[in-house]
């Protein structure tokens, strides 16, 4: 190899080789603008839809209910908890319960959980340290 040859070689092989890895980080760029453009029409989506059954469950308790439907909804889901239950102590007590039996368990179990755990109010917020003086 010349030295001129030399010469020619080094500068031309490190500017291409200069040109090829600034185009692979600019298109590692718009691959990364890209996704994350993805990822916020995702997140705006599920805002979206956490928005749209917040409205839903107004709407189903809402004033737009009347009175006597709201009331018989509270009493049917009331009864039908606690018709549950009882059914599960009554079959727990029969000498021969029968293949239903672990599914009314599980379904008392259910019924149950929700009603006391789920829809038990929150607890109280620690309260605010007061300043010593």
């Amino acid at each position: 190899m010349s030295f001129a040859a030399l010469l020619l070689g080094l500068p031309w092989g490190s500017l291409l080789g200069g040109a090829a890895a600034l185009f692979q980080r600019h298109q590692e760029h718009r691959q990364r603008v890209e996704l994350l453009k993805r990822e916020g029409q995702i997140e705006a989506g599920r805002a979206a839809a956490f928005t749209a059954s917040q409205h839903a469950a107004a709407a189903e308790s809402g004033d737009g209910v009347w009175v006597w439907v709201k009331s018989l909804r509270y009493g049917t889901r009331f009864l039908l908890t606690w018709l549950v239950i009882f059914s599960a102590v009554v079959v727990s007590f029969l000498p021969e319960p029968g293949p239903l039996a672990p599914k009314l368990f599980a379904l008392a179990d259910l019924a149950f959980g929700w009603w006391f755990g789920t829809r038990s109010p929150a607890p109280a917020p620690a309260a605010a340290p007061t300043p010593s003086k």
